[in-house]
């Protein structure tokens, strides 16, 4: 069936019919659906893992400091990147065009992603050209090193800026498209997807970029540039309703009444506990040293040993998200959360060689892949759906933000610290920190659904309250 023409709900002879919007579709529909939107993933998700993995390695071969490493790859983008989300989240909410409310904003930015990915290890290739010209060795003068680093920097900087829009609007995509009742399953499929991007590119490419890294930039981005493309083109979206009347949808418009709407406290304990998350997640850049630098494993041997245990999320994800879909979401949020930091806990003191990290790569795959599921459910069911992008948007706002103030102190403490191994103990204390947070947030939600169910005419759902 062609995703842009879904049947309507009276056509197919006894089937059941799954809708979303003005969207509707077949079992095959949904099957194709799920089909495109999973090689979306596939490259999105194969592309994510290039820029993270090699650009911190790309630094260090340059002689940058962990403090340097922790300005590139985080501060210097946060800084320009922070509040991207917040428009284009919110701008898409209200965009209504042919192509629909989504697409647009993936169209245009996805080129230059590609573009900018593939420059990256171009870019001391450029400087040693630059180098050549007595008037920009002049005008450097001693700081030879530290321009080749700002190089790098900056082409990265060009690379998050596009991806930031992308990673805005994709997950929104998704959610408009697919329906309530197989969310679940399908965000468990997206896992079990982005696991095997993560096999792909752990197993076979990682290794490479030893003696390739150029050639993994390019071929890369080149496949994300083309998968992605036809991917999005034949996934189409269904009409919105009209903006409400008065409603401002330009560029500069779209802010209005977003702080007011997004900042209630019912909303701040969930943005906040994400905020935390996030900062513990900050020190997953430096786990690669601990590999590299202090086991001494080669890239190769690295990819493989992180790559064979991520298998079992292949095995378990689709089981998992049919579980959640009969489950609290919330809960197996919380106790996933509570299981990571126990394993990054039990690698601070165990992993010690290749087969260890096997292990608890393996571990902590199967329990990410828990945590995400879950949680990306339970950011349906908790945000409005109808302003879903803005919400997720102020929620993105907030941890870049916090991200953004976090960064240098997380490259000074491996400076000052000296050894990488306390990457998982970073990370240990910040998801501890954040778990009561969650808890609080999932109380609200029981105690506002237990009043919505309350509410038999319906009056705070029309007025819009969050009686939490």
């Amino acid at each position: 069936m062609s995703l842009s023409n879904p049947p309507s709900p009276a056509t197919p002879e006894g089937g059941k019919i799954f809708t979303i919007g003005t969207l509707s579709y077949t079992k095959g529909g949904l099957l194709l659906l799920f089909s495109w939107l999973m090689w979306n993933d596939l490259c999105l998700m194969l592309m994510e893992n290039v820029a993270p993995t090699l650009f911190p390695l790309l630094l260090k071969d340059h002689h940058a400091t962990n403090s340097q490493i922790a300005f590139f790859f985080s501060t210097l983008p946060g800084a320009f990147t922070i509040w991207i989300n917040p428009v284009v989240s919110t701008w898409s909410d209200r965009f209504r065009s042919p192509a629909g409310r989504r697409r647009p904003f993936l169209l245009f930015a996805t080129p230059f992603c590609a573009i900018s990915l593939a420059a990256i290890p171009f870019m001391p290739d450029l400087f040693a050209y630059l180098n050549r010209i007595p008037a920009f060795v002049h005008f450097i003068g001693d700081h030879s090193a530290f321009v080749l680093v700002l190089f790098l920097g900056l082409c990265f900087l060009a690379y998050q800026v596009f991806n930031s829009v992308i990673l805005a609007i994709f997950t929104y995509y998704f959610w408009d498209v697919v329906p309530q009742e197989v969310l679940g399953r399908f965000s468990a499929l997206t896992k079990v997807v982005s696991t095997i991007a993560v096999f792909i590119w752990n197993y076979f490419l990682l290794g490479l970029a030893d003696h390739h890294m150029k050639e993994v930039f390019v071929g890369v981005a080149v496949f994300f540039l083309v998968a992605y493309l036809v991917s999005l083109w034949n996934v189409k979206e269904g009409e919105y309703p009209p903006t409400q009347k008065g409603e401002r949808t330009g560029f500069f418009g779209v802010i209005g009444s977003y702080f007011t709407d997004c900042f209630k406290p019912y909303y701040v304990w969930f943005i906040a506990a994400n905020a935390i998350f996030q900062i513990g997640n900050m020190s997953n850049t430096f786990q690669i040293f601990i590999f590299r630098d202090q086991l001494h494993l080669d890239l190769d041997t690295i990819g493989k040993m992180k790559a064979i245990p991520t298998l079992l999320v292949v095995l378990v994800g689709y089981p998992m998200g049919a579980l959640v879909d009969r489950l609290k979401p919330g809960r197996v949020m919380i106790a996933s959360l509570a299981l990571y930091g126990l394993a990054n806990i039990g690698a601070f003191f165990f992993l010690n060689g290749k087969w260890s990290l096997c292990f608890f790569m393996g571990l902590i795959a199967i329990i990410v892949c828990a945590f995400g599921i879950s949680q990306g459910v339970f950011i349906v069911e908790f945000f409005p759906r109808e302003k879903l992008g803005q919400f997720c948007s102020a929620n993105a706002l907030t941890y870049n933000m916090t991200s953004l103030l976090a960064a240098t102190f997380v490259g000074v403490f491996f400076d000052w610290i000296q050894n990488y191994r306390y990457a998982f103990l970073w990370s240990t204390a910040f998801y501890f920190l954040s778990l009561p947070l969650y808890v609080k947030c999932y109380l609200n939600w029981l105690r506002r659904q237990k009043l919505l169910a309350s509410d038999s005419d319906g009056l705070l759902a029309t007025a819009g309250e969050n009686p939490a």
